[in-house]
């Protein structure tokens, strides 16, 4: 009999093992596949065709000099000539080369290839294919290619003389009114979803003109999410304080705190920038000093009734594809840009909770679109009807510059 009760003792401690085993290895086996080492190892290439550095050196001229069209905090970009997907046609590509000796390189580029993984929206800056790999001295080597954009960024375009004989087409004129507006509106369509419409909500942490690309269409292409945050890691307690996010003048006046990174900072970023397209001044620029910043600025234009007065001059020149100025549309122009610049004004306030969501900030700058867009059908329609009927609406005496309206 006991015999019988130690076989049957031995039997169920053994019964036991197995069971603890087996919960132990499942426990194992979630954690790893949960890890998604591939994701982390070569990020993107699972979706992409890889490209070797051997491809990327040819395409680039070896990373010349002469290829160099940027540099950033973490690397440099390049332009170059790339077969994709076994084509015959050779595709321009933007190629951008991590710095790999920068502290904090690795896990940018990290960042953005997660970050690039889980957004889908068209004006986003799409990535072609990366590359994970050694060079030719067996050092390791990461890119990330894209399609390149001719029209370059939109700091470029507002700021040409700062660059001297780097720019080309954007020399030619300064954008439009509409284009500026239409800039506005796909760039806080993508901060909306960024913010509310991704799975996981995303904060891009490094909104600025010089991320913000345009192609040929003159549509805005944002890019560079090496600082992107997606904010579920929050549980973490993760705060500014362990790297400063975003760029001097852009970032958040909490994150120099070392506050919590939220999809707040990405409005306040939003909001200086908004200032910057219509204003035609960088938060960076020298009249702004002894506490006066772009952002006490507009909003002492705004309580003096003198936006007009403070707007980039450009943005008051006619040209000659515009619909004839008269008072109706000069007024309709000076009550879009008052209302831009106060909903810059709002997405910039110091406190994180008095900034307008981006929800509204969307459907405000439609509002301001599709208003002036109205009036100025109108006026055109009017104007071709009188100037059929031999009335001309507008004064030919009348001056080239709404300033002078």
């Amino acid at each position: 009999m006991e015999a019988f009760k130690a076989v049957g003792l031995l039997i169920f401690g053994a019964l036991i093992l197995v069971f603890k085993l087996g919960y132990f290895l499942r426990f194992i086996w979630r954690r790893v596949t949960k890890k998604k080492p591939s994701s982390l190892i070569y990020p993107l290439t699972d979706i992409f065709q890889k490209v070797s550095y051997k491809d990327l050196y040819n395409a680039t001229d070896g990373f010349s000099v002469g290829n160099l069209v940027a540099v950033g905090g973490y690397g440099s970009v390049y332009v170059g000539f790339l077969r994709l997907n076994e084509q015959e046609i050779i595709t321009v590509v933007a190629v951008k080369v991590i710095d790999l000796h920068k502290r904090g390189a690795l896990k940018s580029f990290m960042a953005e290839c997660e970050a690039l993984r889980c957004i889908r929206h068209r004006n986003v800056m799409k990535v072609l294919t990366t590359c994970s790999s050694v060079d030719f001295k067996g050092n390791e080597f990461k890119a990330l290619v894209f399609e390149f954009m001719p029209n370059g960024s939109l700091d470029k375009w507002l700021h040409p003389t700062a660059y001297h004989g780097q720019l080309q087409r954007s020399t030619k004129r300064s954008l439009k009114f509409m284009e500026r507006l239409n800039v506005a509106v796909e760039v806080a369509s993508v901060s909306n979803y960024l913010h509310h419409h991704c799975q996981t909500p995303i904060v891009h942490c490094d909104l600025k003109p010089s991320n913000v690309l345009l192609d040929d269409n003159m549509n805005s292409l944002v890019t560079d999410f090496g600082s992107a945050k997606f904010l579920h890691e929050e549980k973490h307690a993760y705060n500014t304080s362990v790297g400063y996010r975003g760029s001097v003048g852009y970032a958040a006046l909490e994150y120099g705190l070392g506050k919590k990174v939220t999809t707040s900072g990405d409005v306040y970023s939003f909001g200086i920038m908004l200032l910057e397209v219509f204003i035609g001044r960088r938060p960076t620029d020298g009249i702004f000093k002894d506490g006066l910043t772009l952002h006490s600025f507009a909003k002492t234009a705004l309580l003096r009734n003198q936006v007009m007065q403070i707007v980039d001059p450009t943005l008051l020149v006619l040209y000659d594809d515009q619909v004839s100025l008269n008072g109706v549309l000069s007024a309709s122009l000076c009550e879009a840009l008052t209302g831009i610049v106060k909903l810059g004004v709002m997405c910039s306030a110091e406190s994180p909770k008095e900034r307008t969501k981006m929800e509204m900030v969307v459907k405000e700058l439609q509002l301001i679109k599709s208003k002036y867009l109205l009036t100025a059908s109108i006026i055109e329609i009017d104007s071709a009807i009188r100037q059929g009927a031999g009335v001309s609406l507008v004064d030919s005496t009348q001056p080239r510059s709404i300033r002078q309206v």
